[in-house]
């Protein structure tokens, strides 16, 4: 059963609409067969481009074998083009490739490394900033189903 920074990334996820497609592992993609980093790794890099960033309150780490799936970070309050752009720069900085940047009233930027896909939102209405990451794999989609499927969420 997967934690609650798990649930509520992927509910993220699934709220944002985003789908869960291979990346080719052509975009920076590191680890074996362009699988990318490991989820820890991810987590890694999260901190540390949101580092001095004011935090929602604290989620526990995704644990078992959804860790090398999900990655997530919430902060308090909105993010706005600059802070978004700034994130961009920290992250490609650490390897990941942005791919694509979205407009209007939800400031969104997509960015890969490896079979990771990291989405980066400003939440819109809700003023609340988001990094969710999702590893795009056979086996991390085959878990992601299994989970919604267990909390009765059609797949």
């Amino acid at each position: 059963m997967a934690t609650a920074a798990g649930v509520a990334a992927l509910a993220a996820l699934l709220a944002a609409g985003l789908a869960l497609r291979p990346s080719g592992g052509g975009d920076g993609a590191d680890g074996p067969a362009g699988a990318g980093p490991a989820g820890s790794a991810v987590l890694a890099d999260l901190a540390a481009a949101t580092e001095g960033l004011p935090a929602a309150p604290p989620a526990t780490a995704e644990e078992g074998p959804l860790a090398d799936c999900l990655a997530g970070w919430t902060g308090a309050g909105p993010a706005g083009r600059d802070r978004i752009a700034a994130l961009e720069t920290a992250l490609t900085a650490r390897g990941w490739r942005v791919v694509s940047r979205g407009r209007g009233p939800a400031t969104r930027s997509s960015l890969t490394r490896g079979a990771w896909r990291l989405t980066v939102s400003d939440g819109g209405l809700l003023e609340r900033l988001s990094l969710v990451a999702v590893r795009s794999t056979p086996a991390c989609a085959e878990l992601l189903r299994r989970e919604r499927e267990s909390r009765g969420e059609p797949g």
